[in-house]
């Protein structure tokens, strides 16, 4: 996907080195999961700051990173290596919508059932998972235990 086609509806500040005819092949906020043709988005986590990654980033291929510090220290990377960086006012919220626009947003062709609550949600969501392909709907669950789509299945990596 192109980069013009991913930033048309996405708050941007302001964008250096933009070159509308970059091809973004995936997007991502682990520097380790960069590869050539990658939006990289650098996100201030609690305890890791994603900002801190951007020269491994680059340096491993990205095409583009997003950022949400006003801070001018990345922008001779950026420019020296041709990469296009994209200051937003929120990463985290950047980096959902960039998302959804290279994914062409999945949500809008999906039926979502969301389980809340202190207890039984697991338990929950296998008997709506069976209600469901009961009735003949096609059926995944992502859960603390394990992620199903049809006949796929994997054990969760991460809590809910």
């Amino acid at each position: 996907m192109q980069l013009r086609e991913l930033i048309q509806n996405i708050d941007v500040v302001n964008i250096s080195e933009f070159s509308d005819s970059k091809e973004i092949l995936n997007i991502t906020n682990d520097s380790r999961e960069v590869a050539p043709g990658s939006l990289y988005v650098a996100i201030t986590g609690f305890s890791v700051d994603g900002h801190n990654y951007i020269i491994d980033a680059v340096n491993a291929g990205a095409v583009a990173i997003v950022v949400d510090k006003d801070e001018n220290y990345f922008d001779e990377l950026c420019r020296s290596n041709n990469v296009s960086k994209i200051r937003v006012k929120d990463s985290r919220k950047a980096f959902a919508d960039f998302s959804c626009a290279f994914y062409e947003h999945p949500s809008k062709k999906l039926t979502l059932v969301g389980i809340t609550g202190s207890n039984g949600k697991t338990t929950t969501s296998f008997y709506v998972k069976n209600l469901f392909e009961t009735a003949g709907y096609k059926t995944g669950l992502l859960g603390t235990i394990s992620n199903i789509v049809g006949d796929f299945k994997e054990d969760s990596q991460l809590t809910t």
